[in-house]
């Protein structure tokens, strides 16, 4: 990836890592999907898309019509044109490898490097993946080594660690050069935090208690939990952190403990995010529990009597009814309207 936003910058005012990461995807063996797609995000947000159906790099972002961006925007687009060329050559070369002329596969790219604007420090990685697998995996912070899950790759890359560590070293400074710019312009959007709504939830009596904080941007720093004011980790599993419809990121963390248990002793679900000054804690207790679970309410004797007794005679007015009917149809075919 070749990103030639060298220019003079204003720092942004941030305190903490953010990352850049630009993907481009490739399908073959399916009409009607783009050859070729790329995705560039800032912190999780969308900042611009392209693939080969549309032919066009589409901003994201209100800020990137910005008339002082537009260089930047020139250059972006320029990038990518150079980019495509160079994923086109790494699906020729894993085609070949893989000797393969036909059937559906997938190929990616990613470049991501981070940046903290305080220490100045940065990490770029390059990867490359192949139907669902990592292929070449290129990492700049440990000193450029590079692994394989596949021995014809492992062919490929012998002898050109060097050269590949210095390729990538070029790439990360200029990857946070464009980074810079982004937050520069896109400070208002980039630097805003939305606190968490964080819920506890039960699908039903006995299922686990689920522990969701949702709503919040950035995404979510940790989730944890505690037992009687104690770190606790056994049966608990956290999922990956996932994106809002509106921008926005949401995750959960599942207490697999059984019920009995919870109720004896205190388990607490604690968020950490960015926003906070204070790290939310939730007991886990039954009035804090949303549920879809509606427990049967035991009724006494003196209702079932009653709701017996209001059955009865609504059945036995059903039946007058019905008798009186066929009363007034036989008298009428007898010439009287009348029932006696």
């Amino acid at each position: 990836m070749e990103l030639y936003c060298l220019f003079v910058l204003l720092a942004p005012a941030c305190t903490e890592i953010t990352s850049y990461i630009n993907t481009y995807t490739g399908i073959s063996g399916i009409p009607g999907l783009p050859d070729i797609s790329a995705l560039t995000t800032v912190d999780g947000k969308e900042v611009y898309y392209y693939d080969s159906n549309i032919k066009k790099l589409i901003s994201k972002q209100g800020w990137m019509n910005n008339t002082d961006f537009s260089e930047t925007w020139k250059m972006l687009i320029e990038d990518n044109s150079r980019n495509i060329q160079r994923f086109k050559m790494y699906t020729n070369f894993v085609k070949k490898r893989f000797n393969q002329t036909g059937g559906v596969h997938t190929y990616q790219w990613m470049y991501v490097c981070d940046w903290n604007d305080e220490t100045g420090d940065s990490h770029g990685q390059n990867m490359y993946g192949y139907d669902g697998e990592d292929l070449i995996v290129l990492n700049l912070k440990y000193t450029g080594s590079i692994t394989s899950s596949h021995h014809t790759a492992q062919t490929h890359q012998e002898n050109n660690d060097k050269v590949q560590f210095e390729i990538l070293l070029n790439i990360n400074n200029e990857c946070v050069a464009c980074l810079k710019k982004f937050l520069e312009f896109g400070k208002d959007v980039f630097k805003t935090t939305v606190q968490p709504e964080v819920h506890l939830l039960q699908r039903n009596a006995s299922s686990p208690v689920v522990c969701l904080a949702t709503g919040s941007y950035p995404e979510i720093e940790n989730i944890s939990w505690k037992k009687n004011g104690e770190d606790y980790h056994e049966d608990v599993e956290t999922r990956e952190t996932l994106p809002n419809e509106d921008g926005t990121f949401q995750k959960r963390s599942i207490l697999k403990v059984k019920p009995e248990e919870w109720k004896k002793n205190q388990y607490s679900c604690v968020v950490q995010h960015k926003s906070l000054k204070k790290a939310i804690q939730m007991i886990v207790r039954e009035e804090e529990i949303k549920t879809n679970h509606k427990p049967v309410v035991p009724t006494n004797n003196i209702t079932n009597v009653s709701g017996l007794v209001v059955l009865v005679i609504g059945l036995l007015i059903f039946i007058v009814l019905l008798v009186c009917v066929w009363c007034r149809r036989k008298r009428s075919r007898a010439g009287t309207n009348r029932c006696i």
